[in-house]
């Protein structure tokens, strides 16, 4: 295995060449690395951006294969991601908001494992947390007041006063 030849023999402390193009550059164009000797990897932010992405264009669904598998083994990790980027909240958060509601749905009051985040889509601002049910409810019904009014109005007016939900289920 031949030794890579460097161009340039004697750079200053805040250069380094990469090794792939051949060209020195400043240390902030270099990613990170503890496991080199110079704390930065010895290819360029480009020249490795460029690997990597012909790298993953040659090994498809390779990428999603590794993705799928840190979720996997970091669950909690990935919760905070989602709840972070679609809420604005960190996993903390969302189980103080868990803790304070009792594990319950704001508006059925049923206590379930995995409550949803409900948040205002105009302002993006967090309410409470919902079940899947009323969640979807509120999805459906659009956030629309009217709405909700219309279909208690409905089932105000095709419920039967003083029979159970059996009796009605079994007709007897």
């Amino acid at each position: 295995m031949a030794l890579r030849k460097k161009i340039f023999k004697n750079l200053p402390q805040e250069l380094m060449e990469c090794c792939k193009c051949h060209i020195a550059l400043p240390l902030s164009e270099f990613y990170k690395n503890k496991r080199y000797k110079s704390g930065r990897k010895t290819t360029c932010i480009k020249c490795y951006n460029e690997d990597r992405r012909l790298y993953n264009i040659k090994n498809p669904g390779l990428k999603a294969k590794h993705h799928r598998l840190y979720a996997l083994r970091h669950p909690d990790k990935m919760r905070d991601i989602q709840y972070k980027t679609n809420y604005g909240i960190t996993l903390n958060d969302f189980n103080r908001l868990y803790e304070k509601q009792e594990g319950k749905c704001t508006i059925c009051d049923k206590y379930n494992k995995k409550l949803c985040v409900d948040h205002n889509h105009q302002t993006g601002n967090v309410r409470e947390l919902l079940c899947g049910s009323c969640n979807k409810l509120l999805g459906f019904a659009k956030e629309d007041i009217n709405i909700l009014l219309g279909a208690i109005n409905y089932i105000k007016r095709h419920s039967i006063v003083g029979v159970s939900k059996e009796t009605r289920k079994t007709g007897q």
